[in-house]
């Protein structure tokens, strides 16, 4: 893996497994881990912790045939995901952001991917703690959920 350049701002999702990550680079780097909700991973409602396996076939379909807006699961559509993810961004590029670091999850990468208008970036495969740059400024860290 590449070395990171030290990290100037970081910046994570307020889950656990997130904030493990930030806090043992805060304590090498000496920053403070700031929390941002809307960099929580999509809320899959019913289908959260469930292989795709115990899903019900009917249920994947009808995400499949409407993949921005369903939410067969009762949780979050991917538009709502996308929509607080870019307006994370949006907060974010409005302001001095040299050498950031986000630890986020993969959902949350594919779609700030897609905020920045990269070809594929729903199909993303996002391995577990890959480097995803967003621009010379910031990067991502997925936290292998």
């Amino acid at each position: 893996m590449d070395r990171m350049p030290p990290p100037g701002r970081l910046l994570s999702s307020p889950l656990k497994r997130c904030l493990i990550v930030a806090s043992q680079i805060s304590s090498i780097h000496d920053l403070t881990v700031e929390t941002d909700a809307r960099l929580m991973e999509m809320d899959f409602g019913t289908w959260e912790g469930k292989p795709w396996s115990d899903i019900d076939r009917g249920e994947i379909d009808h995400w499949a045939a409407d993949f921005f807006r369903a939410r067969p699961h009762g949780g979050e559509s991917v538009d709502q995901l996308y929509r607080r993810v870019t307006s994370a961004l949006s907060e974010y590029d409005s302001q001095p952001m040299l050498n950031t670091l986000v630890i986020t999850h993969a959902g949350v990468i594919r779609a700030a991917l897609a905020c920045r208008n990269i070809p594929g970036a729903w199909n993303s495969q996002i391995a577990y703690g890959q480097k995803v740059v967003l621009n010379e400024n910031a990067l991502a860290l997925e936290d292998g959920s």
